[in-house]
């Protein structure tokens, strides 16, 4: 097949059921939000699981719910029971070596609730947040606050919020492991009719690193400001402000990657309304350091495509997941998707970014290895069964893609990397996710410490309501079910054929 190209076919290949390495089952579970269940990460290393759930109704205002906490090997570390509002949620997590943080939102009492407890499960503090009305809003409509916070190791957690008095602003705080502000910082924006979105795209010890988006009107797709913010993590101090207006394309980026061996910040996404992909490389003060612009029709995509594959590739568009730096080299990740439109005629507000579309249609997995200069070297191709991702909107593709991605409605649900960066895996689903499945495919790509990628299918006969895949510790998933007849749910580790 060459050295540059090579595809997979996840299902012929090593489709095996594995049997489950570890199991914790939860009984009278009265109601479950998919939204209540996930990942407790640090440093983007899974180290266990939380579940919150309903447990009984108190009274007219209030109910007693669970929350369950799990270490990586699905031992129940700690069990709290709490009093909270009726239809309260569970908006995020994390853990930073010191402290659990967990997020709730009451749409009832229009607040947030930050609230802490030790690594021992005690209860530490609690920070409350009056909303707005904006504010109250958005969260009504938000399956949780991703990419809205982040643990800082053993510092506290970073979080994004709307600013009280102007309702369409946003901030950046900083809560430490006691449940106190330690600082709280705006964009600073001065337009007196700024409509701001954001985005935590990464943060660390040293840096906290935030996208600004400005729109001078709420329902406008146009953008009149577009910034990277990088402040200071210690005290909220702004070390640079970056205008991505001012760049040499029209910039949608997707994410930030960090290179211990370079000290170097990847900002990373795709350039002129998804034409193509670009890599910025930032010091820590955010001065670029070299920029890397590579169209999906130019040669030098081509050159690393097999040549039977290239219909495939040209006729479809590429949405990225993930830049990941392993020890050795970089790992572009992308699921292929073709825009369809079920209305006859629509109105183009910008015909300068395309056609406007209703829908995508999923299509197959890629991986495209680059070296530690950024030069693409190798594509690697992961059949999958066609889907459709379920988007209830009209809108240009960049928009439509940024929608889905909200929505969780790719087929690509998570990628982990290991603390070394010399193994990865990519988790994807691949079914029909509109129709009643009676068997559900359970999709792994994984990067071996030999260097190779490998890819394996697992496929769930136990016909759950609700089932979705979580991360793992390396060469594992968690599988979670919920069997509504029973009230029962169980999450599970499957062990990877890699």
């Amino acid at each position: 097949m060459g050295n540059r190209y090579v595809i997979f076919l996840c299902f012929i290949i090593g489709i095996v059921r594995i049997q489950a390495q570890a199991l914790f089952d939860f009984s009278g579970i009265k109601e479950i939000n998919v939204n209540n269940i996930g990942a407790i990460t640090e440093n983007n290393q899974v180290k266990g699981y939380y579940l919150f759930y309903l447990l009984d109704k108190i009274d007219e205002r209030n109910n007693l719910y669970a929350l369950d906490i799990l270490d990586v090997n699905l031992k129940r570390t700690h069990s709290i029971e709490m009093k909270k509002p009726i239809g309260a949620r569970l908006m995020s997590s994390a853990y930073n070596s010191e402290s659990f943080y967990f997020s709730f939102f009451s749409k009832q009492e229009k607040i947030m609730e930050y609230v802490t407890y030790n690594k021992n499960g005690t209860y530490i503090a609690s920070y409350k947040r009056d909303l707005g009305k904006w504010e109250t809003h958005v969260l009504s409509f938000s399956a949780n606050n991703k990419g809205e916070f982040a643990a800082i190791p053993n510092g506290g957690f970073i979080a994004l919020g709307f600013r009280k008095d102007k309702k369409f602003q946003r901030k950046v705080e900083m809560i430490d492991n006691n449940g106190a502000i330690k600082w709280a910082v705006t964009s600073g924006n001065v337009l007196k009719k700024a409509i701001e979105s954001s985005t935590l795209l990464y943060a660390d010890e040293r840096v906290t690193v935030v996208e600004m988006l400005t729109r001078k009107k709420l329902l406008s797709s146009k953008i009149v400001k577009d910034e990277i913010i990088f402040y200071k993590t210690s005290d909220g101090s702004e070390q640079v402000k970056i205008d991505v207006n001012e760049a040499k394309h029209i910039l949608d980026i997707d994410g930030v990657t960090y290179d211990d061996a370079t000290g170097s910040y990847y900002l990373y996404g795709q350039y002129d309304y998804l034409k193509g992909v670009f890599i910025l490389e930032l010091d820590v003060m955010g001065k670029i350091k070299q920029e890397k612009y590579y169209s999906w029709t130019d040669k030098v995509f081509k050159s690393v495509i097999r040549e039977d594959y290239i219909t495939q590739f040209t006729q479809r568009r590429e949405v990225i997941h993930s830049l990941i730096k392993t020890s050795e080299c970089f790992f572009l990740i992308t699921e292929q998707v073709i825009p369809y439109s079920n209305v006859t005629t629509v109105y183009n507000p910008r015909p300068e970014k395309g056609e406007i579309y209703t829908g995508l249609s999923l299509y197959d997995m890629m991986a495209f290895e680059l070296d530690t200069h950024l030069n693409l070297k190798k594509s690697f191709v992961f059949y999958k069964e066609k889907t459709d991702a379920f988007i209830s909107f009209t809108a240009h593709l960049d928009r439509l893609v940024e929608m889905a991605k909200n929505a969780k409605a790719f087929d690509c649900v998570f990628i982990a990397v290991s603390a070394d960066k010399k193994i990865f895996n990519i988790a994807y689903v691949n079914f029909d996710k509109q129709k009643k499945q009676t068997n559900f495919n359970v999709g792994n790509i994984s990067y071996t410490r030999e260097g190779e990628l490998k890819c394996d299918k697992i496929t769930i006969k136990t016909k759950p309501n609700v089932f979705f895949v979580l991360p793992s510790k390396p060469g594992y998933i968690a599988i979670f079910e919920y069997f509504e007849s029973t009230k029962k749910a169980s999450i599970r580790l499957e062990k990877l054929n890699i």
